[in-house]
């Protein structure tokens, strides 16, 4: 069992992976994060995660792959401490995410950006797990522009094969700012 990483464990990680991208002379990668990654790393949430999820959207995830399962056995964290999964779920994002992103490690030859907290919130209350809440809460506590969150909610409830799920979503938020 590998231990969980906090944020100084996480910017670590970063900052490992940032040196031997340089150290091979690979091109500049930018990776955009979500998940417990962008609450930890951006949005101050005092928890710690099992890993960062992250897309490249400069380079390939796959080039880097390898260089982050060496990170991952230099820190003793899990070998996919750094993964994609959370790209199967981005397109619930709202078309104008990218200018939410908050930029939280800025090395020698890697850009982590994280996602901003509208877009972490839809994607904690489209999941809909019971382990998002305490995330949910905290976002719901941040500064944030809720109309951005209801409204990409509403479209894609108007999108059937959303329709359920994004009602189910509707309906945490809004038992979630009752409370």
């Amino acid at each position: 069992m590998s231990m969980q990483m906090d944020k100084e464990l996480a910017q670590k990680a970063l900052s490992l992976l940032d040196q031997k991208i340089f150290d091979v002379g690979m091109d500049y990668v930018r990776i955009t994060v979500g998940g417990g990654g962008a609450m930890m790393l951006a949005h101050n949430f005092p928890g710690k995660t099992n890993d960062v999820d992250g897309v490249t959207t400069k380079g390939s995830f796959e080039e880097i792959k390898a260089l982050a399962e060496q990170v991952g056995d230099e820190l003793k964290i899990d070998h996919d401490w750094l993964n994609p999964h959370f790209s199967a779920f981005t397109f619930y994002l709202p078309a104008d995410a990218k200018s939410r992103y908050t930029v939280i490690f800025n090395g020698k030859k890697l850009v982590v950006e994280a996602l901003g907290a509208e877009d972490v919130l839809i994607m904690k209350l489209m999941a809909g797990r019971a382990k998002d809440l305490a995330h949910i809460r905290h976002l719901l506590k941040c500064k944030l522009d809720l109309k951005i969150v209801e409204n990409r909610l509403q479209e894609l409830k108007n999108n059937s094969p959303y329709a359920k799920s994004a009602q189910k979503a509707l309906d945490l938020l809004d038992d979630e700012l009752e409370e």
